[in-house]
């Protein structure tokens, strides 16, 4: 058939339209299929070889440390099979283990021409600013052909160019995958999905007899590019380091040590799981390590599939050790500064989150930080239970430390365990990007407002798509917390938290505030791709406006507490809440069949102010206690919408209608089950503030007290006319009180020749004197690579280090660092100014000014716990 693109409009990815054979159409929406069309396209673009290694050009390719391509709109080729008359009961029933054991979905790319466009599909319909950009770097096709043919093979799936110069077949080798649940027919139709219209024409139905037909094709064997590598950080504090190495298959692995000594030999590595292979004791500076990983010869991948190659792999890495102050100490960052870390020489913020220790501080001051790449917190720079790592506001600060991204990159990725984090602000992420993503565990976010980012505002979710349930983050704190104003391009996407998808146990979110961003206030979402995620708890949390933005935009979904996805068990706890003025739902349970909700005050929402459904779920057990769903006339176009209160199967309707539970007629009154009703004397105020008309809000209403919880300020409190069993009072946890913060060290200071300048190729001593005594001496290093002692003289009268002539002359022209390092855990720090050899001096002379200028504090010092040995 041939299909022109009317148009379509950027979501969130999920618009597609196409051609599509399955073997069964309604009910719960499962099905095996093939479907050929467009939607968004991610792969891998790299070298394609021979069999005897040698490139031969570029295509798709499993090797995960090639190009990745990223198509808003890309052309491809989708199978979903595994499901079975045996099987089907189950996993409409939300049976993850049999789902994840029998069921597959898998995509590959059919337009291959341009790799490098971010979309190849024309016709959108977009004209924000966000998405433009990404959506007219476009091949521009709006005609295609599009086939998907039955033969004695399988099942052949291909797209063709209009004019005929182009096509890609994809080759399924299964003539039974459709005829698993009806085995008499197959469907085959055209589909649009979200915002996508297309038009179809020259549409052409063949048969043949199988007889007929060219005989069966072999299904050639997949070969797999072997991906592996080292996990742990590349840069840490803390001197024991744990080895951590991934691979997608099954081998032995040996690694050494700079000098060639091995650290681990033949180590078993399982595929798929991270391997803790060694602990090893850093020295300051950078470590180097080699590694050998010898693929198991008898490793298969998965049916009808082999490795690309079992040969052993060589790989090589390194880890700067270095740390920061003494140990409980606190460390000082502040914005444009890249100094040792003390208050009046602070750090730059990317250094203290990888070389912080366990029990240290992490000082923010005050400032705007305009930051142009991700902050993050690699998976293995953790704290401890006793000696969390803590990132607080400067208690000196007279406003709110600001992160902003410039809509350059994704904000905060935080992957560390035992971490606490309060008092600052992130803003700005790239369309598409996260503001704040928290994947450790038992970690808290404390009073951190997350606003106008590119995609949620603050979200918690695993760190690697490798991850399985057992490193998902899990025991996390988000307390206190504001997401507001957060919008992806296509307005479909940013809610303001989420903990979704890959969430595990005991995640809880107590104080927090959600409005006006694009989507959701809460998102809970879950899908039975990965199964269900872990409980999360909800307390004390108000969601307002949401689907709208601050300027009355009409932008996404709109619902306040969406809690769940696909009818996957979640058992979401939402306590003591309040959701009014949202787009669409207040609570909404998104399928989910057993929600627990107690004592919720939801008002005014647009759509159903609660809704406890399912789709495909056999039986609910909703839990709902102390609801009070109202309305009044400030919203006469919803004093119509009911509640959505589907309980199904095994459910116990008292245990979420009962006299505790107020519900909206869809008329005129709130009643619990014995008829008794809401009144308007319930509550302090019933004012929003929100104009209907606008969309907007014309003044804030709910704040913060002084210890950061909830002040509602009189909107839907409740007063004694109200039943005490029902709806929310707003409590909450204080924040915790950091307004006295860990000592920040001082440090030995150069008080004579720093900041030295010489010409490449000088051969001269160069010596400075350090305020420390000559006898706590230990090493010293430039460029963090130890100097050999021969090549230094350390004399008395404080400390006197001098670089020797011919140590010095060797030195390339640029700036380099000289720490020198001393047993009581401290150092000195200096710059030296390498000129090249052209004779004139008067350049370096001026950037050295301008550096001295800067106030940041070059010549600063830092504080060394461990002692390191001498190169």
């Amino acid at each position: 058939a041939k299909v022109h693109v009317d148009q379509w409009y950027l979501s969130n990815g999920q618009e597609a339209f196409g051609l599509m054979a399955n073997d069964q159409l309604g009910g719960s929406g499962w099905n095996n299929s093939y479907a050929v069309g467009a939607t968004k396209t991610e792969y891998y673009w790299g070298d394609e070889v021979d069999e005897d290694g040698n490139v031969i050009g570029q295509g798709v390719t499993t090797d995960t440390t090639a190009t990745k391509v990223s198509h808003k709109i890309g052309i491809m080729a989708q199978e979903k099979k595994g499901l079975t008359s045996e099987n089907i009961a189950k996993i409409e029933a939300n049976d993850s283990e049999t789902l994840n054991n029998c069921f597959s979905s898998t995509s590959y790319p059919l337009e291959l021409r341009y790799p490098e466009f971010k979309n190849v599909v024309d016709n959108y319909v977009n004209t924000e600013a966000k998405s433009i950009a990404d959506l007219t770097n476009n091949a521009n096709i709006v005609d295609m052909y599009l086939t998907i043919q039955k033969n004695n093979t399988g099942y052949f799936v291909t797209y063709e160019s209009a004019d005929g110069s182009y096509s890609q077949t994809k080759k399924y080798y299964d003539t039974e995958a459709l005829s698993q649940l009806d085995s008499e027919n197959v469907y085959v139709g055209f589909f649009t999905s979200r915002y996508a219209q297309i038009t179809v024409s020259d549409v052409t139905f063949t048969t043949i007899d199988p007889k007929d037909d060219a005989p069966a094709e072999e299904k050639p064997i997949e070969k797999i590019v072997v991906n592996q590598k080292v996990t742990s950080p590349t840069a840490t504090g803390t001197e024991e380091y744990v080895i951590k190495y991934l691979s997608n298959c099954d081998g032995l692995i040996t690694v050494f040590d700079e000098e060639g000594a091995a650290i681990v030999t033949d180590k078993a590595v399982v595929a798929n799981e991270v391997a803790d292979l060694a602990t090893v004791t850093l020295k300051v500076g950078k470590n180097n390590f080699t590694y050998t990983f010898d693929p198991a010869d008898d490793y298969v991948p998965g049916e009808d599939q082999v490795m690309a190659s079992y040969e052993p792999i060589e790989g090589k890495f390194s880890v700067s050790f270095r740390t920061y102050g003494a140990e409980g100490s606190s460390l000082y960052v502040a914005p444009g500064c890249s100094g040792t870390g003390s208050k009046e020489d602070p750090m730059n913020v990317y250094d203290a989150f990888k070389y912080v220790r366990p029990g240290q501080t992490i000082v923010v001051m005050e400032g705007t930080y305009k930051l142009d790449k991700t902050i993050k917190v690699e998976r293995g720079i953790d704290g401890t239970a006793d000696s969390v790592i803590k990132m607080v506001v400067d208690p000196e600060a007279t406003s709110r430390p600001v992160f902003d991204f410039q809509g350059l990159c994704a904000g905060m990725v935080l992957a560390g365990d035992y971490w606490y984090f309060q008092g600052f602000d992130v803003t700005n992420s790239a369309d598409g990007q996260k503001g704040l993503q928290l994947s450790g565990n038992y970690c808290t976010l404390d009073n951190i407002n997350a606003y106008h980012n590119g995609n949620t505002g603050i979200q918690i979710s695993r760190y690697l798509g490798t991850d399985e349930y057992d490193q998902w983050p899990s025991n996390n704190l988000v307390l206190n917390c504001t997401s507001y104003g957060n919008a992806d391009a296509g307005y479909e996407d940013a809610d303001g938290f989420a903990a979704k998808l890959t969430v595990g146990d005991n995640n809880v979110f107590d104080g927090c505030i959600a409005y006006n961003n694009a989507d959701d206030g809460w998102d809970l979402f879950a899908k039975v791709q990965s199964g269900s995620i872990g409980a999360v708890t909800i307390r004390n949390c108000v969601a307002y406006g949401n689907g709208y933005l601050e300027d009355g935009t009409n932008a996404g979904n709109g619902n306040g507490f969406k809690m769940g996805g696909d009818s996957m068990s979640g058992k979401h706890v939402l306590e003591n809440c309040v959701a009014f003025n949202n787009k669409a739902k207040g609570i909404d349970s998104n399928s989910c069949p057993d929600n627990i909700v107690k004592n919720c005050t939801t008002f005014n929402n647009e759509s159903y102010n609660v809704a406890l459904y399912t789709n495909t779920a056999a039986n609910t057990a909703y839990v709902a206690n102390g609801i009070i769903s109202y309305r009044n006339s400030s919203l006469e176009s919803a004093l119509a919408v009911g509640e959505n209160l589907k309980g199904k199967g095994t459910q116990v309707e008292a245990d979420y209608k009962n006299e505790t539970d107020y519900y909206w007629n869809g008329a005129d009154a709130s009643v619990n089950t014995q008829g008794a009703a809401v009144a308007e004397n319930w509550f302090v105020s019933t004012d929003t503030k929100f104009d209907p008309a606008t969309k907007k809000f014309t003044s804030t209403v709910v704040t913060r007290n002084d210890d950061n919880t909830i002040n509602m300020n009189g909107l839907l409190e409740l007063t004694d006319a109200a039943p005490a069993d029902a709806g929310a009072r707003m409590a909450g946890t204080a924040s915790l009180d950091n307004s006295v913060v860990p000592a920040d060290v001082k440090n030995y200071k150069v008080i004579d020749g720093a900041n030295q300048s010489i010409v490449a190729g000088d051969a001269k001593d160069l010596t400075i004197r350090i305020d420390a005594d000559r006898d706590l001496y230990d090493h010293a290093e430039l460029d963090d690579v130890a100097v050999d002692e021969s090549n230094l003289i350390i004399e008395s009268g404080s400390t006197i280090v001098t670089l020797k002539a011919s140590y010095v002359k060797k030195l390339k022209a640029g700036e380099h660092t000289l720490r020198v390092f001393f047993t009581d855990g401290k150092y000195a720090e200096t710059k030296i100014y390498v000129e090249p050899n052209t004779g004139d001096r008067s350049p370096l002379a001026l950037y050295i000014a301008l550096i001295l200028l800067a106030g940041c504090g070059i010549a600063g010092t830092v504080i060394y716990t461990k002692k390191s040995k001498k190169a």
